[in-house]
């Protein structure tokens, strides 16, 4: 069921509308330089602060209470490229930096955050919002590494636990 779930999730931002979630394309934000719309994709050619970066807004309402992830159609042609992504509030750095794979091709993947930079919190790992139903604002910013593609993305509620599940303790 594991690897259901990681197929669900990783299938999520290609049938987005279908399944209720939300499917949004970049270039549809309020897009502050020096991010740039080119191509139907937000970009940023540098490396900035954070106080410097590139700013995109995305407004959004959710209807159900839950857990969500941000599931993204990214490419980062430089071997590093970020953004730092956050729900309602600005993303703060380094903690809520999303390091993009290094790849030349748009492919999908979860966002997920840096951690706080302690050698106990180093590891990425997948953000989940907890949202309540209403309207919020997805914001981006442009990170300290260059070369980030933002094609588009969704908003996907991860699916409840049945309500039978039990944590066993093993010996």
């Amino acid at each position: 069921s594991r690897n259901l779930l990681i197929a669900v999730l990783i299938a999520l931002p290609l049938a987005a509308s279908s399944q209720g979630n939300i499917a949004v394309e970049a270039e549809a934000g309020l897009i502050t330089p020096p991010f740039v719309v080119t191509n139907g994709y937000v970009f940023q050619a540098m490396g900035t602060n954070l106080a410097a970066s590139g700013r995109a807004v995305y407004d959004i309402t959710i209807s159900q209470p839950g857990g969500y992830v941000i599931l993204a159609t990214v490419s980062s042609p430089e071997p590093a490229g970020s953004l730092l992504v956050n729900i309602d509030a600005e993303p703060r750095s380094p903690t809520m930096t999303w390091d993009i794979p290094a790849s030349q091709v748009f492919t999908n993947h979860t966002v997920t955050w840096r951690g706080d930079g302690t050698t106990t919190n180093t590891l990425p790992r997948r953000k989940v919002f907890n949202l309540l139903p209403g309207p919020h604002q997805i914001i981006i910013r442009g990170g300290d590494a260059a070369g980030a593609r933002l094609d588009r993305f969704s908003v996907a509620r991860i699916p409840a636990p049945p309500g039978n599940l039990r944590i066993v303790a093993t010996p």
